[in-house]
């Protein structure tokens, strides 16, 4: 996990980190919208399971296939925001293409749903609050983390596969009797 996002630096001292949209944003996270019930900490997750208010009529039941209560059908564990700018699709099936549509979503209070977590409902949120809100889910974003190659996976290389006795392609062919 990488923590030299601009809102990293921003709380550290940096007050040059984040542009004012994403300030403005930050004061919506914290206060107005109320995402930080739910993302919250370090990595901007409880680790609990909510219903963020999506159609009752979904396949995937969330965990109640692990609780069999009627009452955890589709809660899902709350995912990190850390880089949440290169994690498109969004939502646990992916369900929604763009942050701006996740907005869109809690903003209208999400869909009917009995499970939904109790605070799941409209958020009067304005244009310019939406756009704010946007530029500070941005500000959680390290850029960096997608070119650079140390986050990337790690690439055997062909002597690696040569000596590897667990890996077929390296075995060499007995000499026979």
């Amino acid at each position: 996990m990488s923590y030299d996002a601009p809102f990293d630096r921003y709380s550290a001292g940096d007050a040059d980190a984040m542009g004012a949209a994403a300030v403005r944003g930050m004061d919506l996270f914290y206060g107005q919208a109320e995402c930080f019930h739910c993302h919250t900490g370090r990595n901007f997750s409880d680790n609990r399971a909510h219903n963020n208010g999506f159609l009752l009529f979904n396949p995937d039941i969330g965990v109640a296939q692990l609780t069999d209560a009627e009452e955890d059908v589709g809660k899902f564990i709350t995912p990190t925001l850390r880089n949440v700018g290169l994690t498109a699709p969004y939502m646990h099936a992916g369900q929604i293409g763009t942050l701006e549509e996740v907005i869109d979503h809690y903003d209208g209070g999400g869909q009917p749903n009995p499970n939904a977590d109790g605070l799941i409902r409209p958020l009067g949120l304005s244009d310019r609050d939406r756009a704010d809100l946007l530029a500070f889910l941005h500000a959680l974003t390290d850029e960096s983390i997608s070119t650079n190659p140390a986050w990337g996976p790690p690439r055997p290389t062909r002597r690696q596969n040569e000596t590897n006795p667990l890996c077929p392609a390296s075995r060499q062919p007995s000499a026979g009797p």
